[in-house]
This record gives structure tokens, C-alpha cells and sequence, in this order.
């Protein structure tokens, strides 16, 4: 936590303030007006975009500092997001989803399990969950654009396939991107994508 603290201390936002190029691209794919989760928001800018959109929108992170940030962001653009300071593994919810994103949350693989079954236990039937990671090629980048030093805190479109087989897979891939978020994530990337529907 101390680490994403002092990422988050700046001015600057840290992964800037548009949202996240997979999410603006797929979100349309969420029940207009429901009610969506975001897991490791960091300053809020996906969760943020997805209220201007209209959902009712939750959004947790870890970093005290990142999520005093993204309040201060909302009052300016007066836009209602629910931010919670909690660990996204602990963390008990009050509400079930018509979606949940993703980007760039990397665990090891014990916690990625048990995230991945939160997060199908979270959504409501019919409910879409968005995904994007770094995927394990992103050592072939020098992880320069971004990304974990660990080689397996990054999923493979082979775990996706396996944990998520229960309901209608409607994307998978693996997709080679140059990033433009802020200086967190700069250049030529390797990334996984997973888009779910809950049955």
C-alpha cells in the first residue's frame, strides 16, 4: 500500500484522466443505468467515466491517497461515485453488479482465483464483466509500458478460459496496443482481454 501511495502523491494523475481505452470501447455492453463495480480504481478515472454515463457506480482501492484524490476529482466535476478505501479481497459488498471492470489489477495467482470467483459471485444474472490485463508477453517490452516484474502475476488467456467456463465468454484475446494513460502506462503493450457474461 505504501508503494501505490507514493505513486498516487502527485499533481499529476498517475495513469492520466481519460478512461481506459478497453473499458470506453465495451462499457455500452453493461445494462444502461445499473449499478457497476470497479476493482482497484486507482484515482477513479474509469469509475468516474462510467458515472458520466450515467450507471450508479461503486469503486474501491487499497491506496487512502488514491481514492482522496478521485473524491476531490468528483466534487470538481460534480459527478457522484461511491469510493471505498478497502482490500478488494476482504472487502464485503452491500449490493450485487450488472457490471464489473477491471484494468491492470495484478495478483498472484492464489488471490487471482479467489478474485475471479468474487467477481462471478458479484454480478447479477446477465451481469458483464470487462477485464484487461497485462498479459505474461509484456516481458518482452522490458515491462517499459508498464506492468507487474512478475512473470505469473500476469493472467493467460488459458486461466481466463478455465476459470470463467460457467456463463457466455463473449471476448478473449490477446491484443498488442500502444498505451497513452498518463506516465503509468506509456508505449508498446502485450495485453489479455475478457469480457463474461454471468448466466
Amino acid at each position: 500500500m505504501a508503494k501505490w501511495n507514493k505513486v498516487y502523491s502527485t499533481k499529476e494523475f498517475f495513469y492520466g484522466k481519460n478512461p481506459n481505452e478497453f473499458i470506453k470501447k465495451y462499457y455500452g455492453l453493461i445494462p444502461q443505468g445499473g449499478r457497476v463495480l470497479e476493482l482497484a480504481c486507482g484515482e477513479g478515472r474509469n469509475a468516474i467515466f462510467l458515472a458520466q454515463q450515467g450507471f450508479h457506480a461503486d469503486a474501491i482501492d487499497l491506496s487512502e491517497v488514491a481514492i482522496e484524490k478521485a473524491e476531490s476529482w468528483t466534487r470538481d466535476l460534480n459527478v457522484e461515485v461511491n469510493f471505498i478505501n478497502t482490500d478488494a479481497f476482504r472487502w464485503t459488498p452491500q449490493y450485487r453488479y450488472d457490471g464489473i471492470i477491471i484494468t491492470f489489477f495484478h495478483a498472484p495467482p492464489e488471490k487471482r482465483i479467489l478474485l475471479y470467483q468474487k467477481i462471478k459471485e458479484l454480478l447479477k444474472p446477465e451481469g458483464i464483466f470487462l477485464g484487461e490485463w497485462f498479459s505474461p508477453l509484456q516481458r518482452l517490452h522490458g515491462f517499459t509500458s508498464g506492468g507487474p516484474p512478475f512473470y505469473e502475476y500476469m493472467p493467460t488467456i488459458e486461466e481466463l478460459k478455465d476459470n470463467f467456463q460457467n456463463g457466455e465468454i463473449l471476448l478473449l484475446e490477446t491484443e498488442e496496443r500502444v498505451l497513452h494513460e498518463g506516465s503509468g502506462h506509456r508505449g508498446p503493450a502485450s495485453l489479455v482481454h475478457l469480457i463474461w457474461r454471468k448466466k
